[in-house]
């Protein structure tokens, strides 16, 4: 069956014909998903901005989104790039609330702003403050999901599940999917310690009764002979729970952090930004044969063929 592209224009539903590749990428946080592809004009076939578009892969749904821009040649084609939901989340606001999470920060934000909303999965972790001036909705959520996970551990995921936000722990989206030197034509692997890599953490809060300065730092010394002093510094509310958030942080940062790019692997509707797949892979100085996110990932349907490029994190691998 193949992909099915289909574009609503008021009651009319479209089935064009398309030219070239139609290429799918999504992220796991930050960036909307963006469904590129061309489409020949003829017959009756007439869309325009904002109209709906479905993609299919095999009678399963893939896409559900908004034509954003149009691009016309002579040869009578029309590039076309059409991004879901999370593109309004670009919108910037300023919102200032106590005593909320962040899932419930996800549908204050949907509610104001017309979007329609699916699962929501309970955060629990309640946020003092969220106080945002001129900031985009992305960066709010993602503030939000970043304070919860580096109090509680718990990564979530927020995406598009076919015209409705949907925000799940990342747990829930394993996948059966195995990337090997069989279903991966190639890869790019990269290591280092200049990004998000630190073997001292420090906190700082001030007391508000004395206003003395409370710091809670967690160190790691043999990490520090070996690569120099790579201090994390951020100012917090409340002292409560500060210690150990500290030693959370410093056993997430005290890693070398490595990036794997997997190029051209056999296509599967099931990955997607955020999903777990598993990684078997020899990659020189070590060998990876372990579950990891796919951080990114590029649908390509071309030719009769479905393939991905995938940001693998995970482990050591930098998130």
């Amino acid at each position: 069956m193949g992909p099915e592209l289909f574009i609503h224009n008021g009651s009319l539903v479209h089935s064009p014909v398309t030219a070239g590749r139609i290429k799918l990428s999504l992220s796991r946080r930050g960036s909307p998903g963006r469904l590129e592809f061309a489409v020949i004009k003829e017959g009756a076939l007439d869309f325009t901005e904002g109209n709906a578009v479905r993609l299919s892969h095999d009678g399963t749904p893939m896409f559900f989104g908004y034509v954003f821009s149009k691009r016309r040649v002579r040869d009578g084609i029309i590039h076309v790039t059409a991004y879901d939901q999370l593109r309004y989340l670009k919108n910037r606001d300023t919102f200032v609330s106590q005593g909320l999470t962040a899932s419930g920060l996800v549908r204050r934000l949907s509610s104001d702003f017309g979007l329609k909303t699916g699962e929501i999965e309970e955060t629990a972790y309640v946020i003092d403050v969220i106080d945002e001036v001129d900031r985009t909705l992305f960066d709010m959520i993602e503030g939000a999901l970043s304070e919860t996970f580096k109090n509680t551990g718990r990564r979530y995921v927020l995406y598009d599940d076919m015209g409705r936000l949907t925000l799940k722990n990342i747990k829930s989206l394993v996948t059966d999917f195995v990337i090997d030197k069989d279903s991966a034509r190639d890869f790019i692997y990269e290591s280092g310690i200049d990004d998000e890599t630190y073997d001292r953490v420090s906190l700082v809060c001030i007391d508000r009764r004395s206003g003395i300065n409370l710091r809670f730092t967690a160190k790691n010394d043999e990490r520090a002979k070996e690569w120099g002093v790579l201090s994390y510094h951020e100012r917090i509310s409340e002292p409560e729970g500060a210690a150990a958030r500290a030693e959370s942080l410093l056993k997430y940062f005290q890693t070398k952090k490595r990036r794997l790019f997997v190029r051209g692997a056999f296509g599967d509707v099931s990955v997607r930004g955020g999903s777990i797949v598993r990684a078997a892979l020899e990659l020189g100085d070590i060998v990876v044969n372990s579950p990891m996110t796919a951080e990114q990932v590029t649908h390509t349907f071309e030719n009769g063929e479905h393939f991905m490029d995938i940001r693998l994190t995970g482990g050591d691998f930098i998130v």
